[in-house]
Formats: C-alpha cells, sequence, structure tokens
C-alpha cells in the first residue's frame, strides 16, 4: 500500500480517505447493530475522526506553503 513516488500531497489524501473508511466502517456498524452504542466502534470514530482532522489542517498547510512558492 505504501507508495515511495507518491507526493506529499497526495500521501496527505490518501491519509484522509482511510479516515473517512474508518469512520465510515463505524457508523455503518452502529446502525446494523439496531442503534446499540459500541464503544469500541465509538472510539474508531473518533481515532478516524482525529485523523481526518489532522489530514485536513496538513494538507491546508503543504497547499499554503506550496502557493507561496
Amino acid at each position: 500500500m505504501s507508495d515511495m513516488n507518491l507526493s506529499v500531497e497526495e500521501k496527505l489524501y490518501m491519509i484522509k480517505d482511510l479516515a473517512d473508511a474508518i469512520i465510515s466502517l463505524s457508523i455503518s456498524s452502529q446502525v446494523n447493530e439496531n442503534l446499540e452504542v459500541k464503544p469500541t466502534l465509538n472510539g474508531m470514530c473518533a481515532i478516524g475522526e482525529m485523523i481526518r482532522r489532522e489530514a485536513d489542517e496538513a494538507i491546508k498547510m503543504h497547499v499554503q506553503k506550496k502557493s507561496q512558492k
């Protein structure tokens, strides 16, 4: 899955996509369990949201830095 030829920006978008997948999986798993909240799934969703936030911030910083050049 790791590709050394990807740019920093491409890797950041990949991280964000993975975080979105974690969030979607945990949400759909909760729905399939008749909306019974599972602590593990809540944790997965929280981790996914943190990763996505960090990736969003890193992407913004990277794009700003690129546009200043």
